[in-house]
């Protein structure tokens, strides 16, 4: 038997449907009229489906609903929590999720059998681990891990589509402290050969939620923003968006979406600035768009302070160009990064093993006031450096680093590569 409380959106939907699947359901909302008209066959809210499936499941009587949720859990052996955590004045409401795992500690007490709690409702990272298994082991005096486990599955569920999604979800998400909790959560969720299960901890499970909705929002802004620049230039917004999704290589892609260094070179900051001054002219307001140069700005400067937080230590930056591979400097975060360090007081070396030290760009560059100046090779920037500053995905600089570098080391990865070949004695990844 499985238990489901809370019968919003997210926990009827995962009730019928679970139930249309031959499970044994046992359902619990406060709400009276919501259990009543469950229990009648019908859903107390429009989803395309729902009515029909909620029919079925209570006919078949795999599906039960009651206002007891402390009964439902002392009947099950799984209890899925599906309450609304809604913003209040700006902040997260865990009102509805507290009184709910208040239920279950309760309830869990006069178990004696191996109870696993999934949490479906949208928490941020930490509430999991801080909250709910601290909580429920308190109420219930049971030791976690032992008598009961917990496990973070967060729902991706779209209205108006949320039973297709459950049936056949693109991924399903299980943050587990335990591989015997993952197990049977992953056994309860329905999937596909081309659904993609993701086992984590708990805290990037309730993140992953997170980042799914930015995303989503972040899509839509986007093309409502250029479907408005394209209208006033007498162009046809939905064609232009659906020309661009084809590029399924660099555009709907996982390409770019690697975190890292800022964005550089010769193209993206002149063509934002081409775009803006275009929207400007045409009266069109973008933020959106406009605000990606100071975000970048905003991440150059974090991985400056990362770099340079401790005064009077001497940096060594390994690779220059502004893509791995490439000997183009102009525009680089690289050397834009160089310059900020060295402006701040610190003194700096750049090795590029793809870029002539004699060359036209580094003596223009080396020309400037207060550059930094460059090391002829990897040896000699490490033997001058406190810090390093990985820069370029480079198995030259990788095997460099490991044979050459010393426990008193400071290394900042930014290209994402050197995570587990680095011998330094402190390593930081820029956002890992």
């Amino acid at each position: 038997m499985i238990s489901v409380i809370g019968l919003g959106h997210v926990g009827i939907v995962t009730a019928a449907s679970l139930a249309h699947g031959g499970r044994q359901i046992i359902a619990s909302d406060l709400e009276r009229s919501v259990v009543a008209n469950l229990m009648s066959g019908r859903a107390s809210l429009v989803e395309p489906g729902l009515d029909k499936l909620v029919a079925a499941a209570v006919a078949s009587r795999r599906l039960q609903a009651t206002t007891d949720a402390a009964a439902a859990v002392a009947a099950s052996s799984v209890t899925i929590v599906c309450v609304g955590t809604p913003n209040v004045d700006g902040a997260i409401d865990l009102s509805q999720l507290t009184t709910a795992l208040d239920t279950i500690g309760q309830a869990l007490a006069g178990v004696n059998h191996y109870h696993l709690v999934i949490i479906r409702s949208t928490t941020l990272p930490g509430t999991t681990r801080r909250m709910a298994v601290p909580m429920l082991q308190r109420l219930s005096g049971r030791v976690y891990l032992r008598d009961f486990g917990v496990c973070h599955c967060p729902e991706f569920l779209r209205e108006g589509e949320a039973i297709g999604d459950f049936r056949d979800p693109p991924k399903i998400v299980i943050g587990e402290q335990s591989a015997r909790d993952g197990d049977i959560a992953l056994d309860i969720f329905p999937r596909s050969p081309q659904t993609h299960v993701i086992r984590t901890d708990f805290e990037s499970a309730e993140m992953l939620k997170y980042i799914d909705n930015a995303w989503h929002a972040m899509k839509v802004g986007f093309a409502n923003e250029i479907g408005s620049m394209a209208k006033a230039l007498h162009l046809d917004g939905r064609r232009l968006m659906a020309d661009f999704a084809t590029d399924t290589r660099l555009n709907i892609s996982p390409a770019y979406l690697a975190p890292g260094a800022p964005y550089g070179g010769g193209c993206l900051s002149k063509d934002l600035v081409a775009l803006g001054a275009l929207a400007r002219e045409r009266g069109v307001e973008i933020p959106l768009i406009d605000a990606i140069a100071s975000s970048n700005r905003a991440h150059a400067e974090r991985l400056s302070q990362l770099v340079g937080g401790q005064p009077g230590e001497r940096i060594g930056v390994i690779g220059a160009a502004f893509k791995a591979g490439s000997s183009d400097i102009r525009g680089s975060p690289y050397v834009a990064l160089a310059e900020s360090l060295a402006l701040r007081g610190h003194e700096v070396r750049v090795h590029d093993r793809n870029i002539d030290p004699l060359g036209p760009a580094v003596r223009a560059w080396s020309g400037k006031g207060g550059a930094p100046r460059i090391a002829h090779s990897l040896r000699a920037l490490v033997d001058f450096s406190d810090v390093l500053v990985l820069c370029h995905a480079d198995a030259v600089y990788i095997d460099g680093l490991c044979r050459f570098t010393r426990t008193s080391h400071r290394v900042i990865d930014v290209a994402g590569a050197g995570r587990d070949a680095l011998g330094a004695g402190s390593y930081s990844g820029i956002c890992w």
